[in-house]
């Protein structure tokens, strides 16, 4: 086969999603602090009343 190169590697492909598993994993957590403290946040008076 002159003329063809060939690259032969192996990669941790684990890697290529981490970046989305870290995404959801950080969503669940800002969904799960609202749902704890939703009554101080709604009882907020600085948001509710912001120009």
């Amino acid at each position: 086969m002159p003329g063809r190169q060939f690259v032969v590697s192996r990669e941790d492909w684990s890697l290529h999603r981490k970046g989305e598993i870290d995404r959801q994993r950080h969503r669940e957590k800002v969904r799960e602090a609202i749902k704890k403290n939703l009554a101080d946040i709604v009882s907020e008076e600085s948001i509710i009343m912001h120009d």
